[in-house]
């Protein structure tokens, strides 16, 4: 697809408003750490669950690293879980941003770390490579547009490692099987859905910016041809639209569910649970956008639920995580989860010495960036990041669901 430059800007502009990730969490107390029952504990997934990947360069002299509010003692939800359970360290699989090109911003080559299985990386999708600020989405840019724009609308080049990709590089690395008593978790899909949201509302106007944003959501060449035609009606391309987001959502769940069982069931795990989505629709940055914008957010996190649930059917045994109807239940009694905000973010807009391009974003949030007065018990610390609180909460939500299935304890 070769785009001009300037519909190249309008349509890549809808996209860079959006944050990677989601979360919810559990009013449950923290549970004492049981004796260990796995050898191991091994996740795919996205910026919700990311320890580390791009704690390299000026994040982390920023005090950056994790998606939350960074600090030397603040972990994402798994980190936790992984104390819960008894493990000495959790740790990410890979780090680096390779391809930085912000200026006065530095990053760092990509380096496996082989005793880590924490394979998270920010802006992650199910097995699309064009997360937001993605490495694919800025090479998309530099081949289609310049210089100048890939700054402003990638400029990191996060890996984004597709998580069907990060559970083969898991089979490389330890002869392509599982031994059984490991402990394998999957979280993914927000980022598909936000590439998703920003795509449909573009289909009212038409145009290229249309078919961009529709290339980036991953819906077909037809699809991408019928919301930038302009001779079709407004209505009739918010139709097509519509649909290409529900089935586009649907689709990557059963796709997930089919790399969880050719990648993980069949190569001999016996321990895995699978996250759905928590309600996308209740983050801070969906409600802020308005009752359509976080309307339309809940129907397609929907569409990915239950098609994940429909097909986790054909999986007896894989343990499903409903972290939806669990954020539902912070929404309905934020005070019961021990919460005094659920709305608005705990990370200012103050940006410190060459964090320009952290802006907005809890990659790069720290003591420096908070905003004034007690946010400890806040929900988000971006638009959809939660708060090493709400990670907390997300930890003793999924160990109930552990201590509750058929699964060691």
């Amino acid at each position: 697809m070769k785009l001009n430059r300037i519909s190249l800007v309008a349509a890549i502009a809808s996209v860079s408003i959006i944050l990677v990730g989601c979360g919810s969490g559990s009013n449950n107390d923290a549970p004492a750490a049981p004796t260990p029952k796995y050898s191991s504990l091994i996740l795919f997934g996205d910026s919700l669950s990311d320890g580390g990947t791009y704690k390299v360069g000026t994040v982390a002299e920023v005090g950056g690293g994790k998606f939350t509010v960074n600090s030397p003692t603040a972990k994402v939800w798994i980190e936790v879980v992984s104390d819960y359970l008894g493990f000495s360290k959790s740790c990410a699989a890979q780090t680096g941003l390779p391809s930085v090109i912000a200026p006065g911003f530095l990053g760092a080559a990509v380096e496996d770390h082989l005793g880590c299985t924490n394979y998270a990386q920010g802006a992650t999708r199910v097995s699309s490579p064009y997360g937001n600020d993605s490495l694919a989405m800025q090479k998309f840019i530099l081949q289609t547009g310049t210089l100048e724009q890939a700054i402003y609308y990638a400029p990191l080049g996060k890996m984004a490692m597709p998580v069907v990709d990060q559970m083969g590089m898991h089979l490389k690395r330890n002869a392509g099987g599982y031994k059984g008593t490991e402990l394998v978790v999957v979280s993914v899909g927000a980022n598909d859905l936000f590439l998703n949201i920003t795509a449909i509302p573009l289909a009212k106007s038409g145009g290229q910016p249309a078919a961009v944003s529709a290339f980036f959501a991953g819906w077909s060449e037809t699809v991408q041809q019928q919301v930038s035609d302009t001779s079709l009606s407004e209505s009739e391309r918010t139709r097509i639209a519509l649909a290409a987001g529900h089935e586009y959502m649907a689709a990557a769940a059963n796709e997930l569910l089919v790399n969880v069982k050719s990648q993980i069931v069949d190569k001999g795990a016996k321990n895995i649970v699978v996250m759905n989505l928590s309600d996308v629709g209740l983050t801070s940055v969906m409600l802020k956008g308005g009752a359509e914008t976080s309307a339309l957010a809940t129907s397609l996190t929907k569409a990915f639920n239950d098609a994940l649930a429909a097909g986790m059917k054909q999986l007896p045994g894989v343990v499903l995580a409903d972290t939806f109807e669990e954020s539902r239940k912070q929404a309905a009694d934020p005070t019961k989860y021990g919460l005094t905000n659920i709305k608005d973010i705990a990370c200012g807009d103050a940006v410190p010495p060459n964090n320009y391009y952290l802006k907005n974003s809890s990659l790069g949030c720290s003591a420096n960036t908070v905003i004034a007065g007690d946010t400890s018990h806040y929900l988000y610390a971006d638009g959809v990041h939660p708060t090493p609180y709400g990670h907390k909460l997300l930890a003793d939500f999924f160990m109930s669901v552990l201590n509750t299935s058929n699964l060691p304890k």
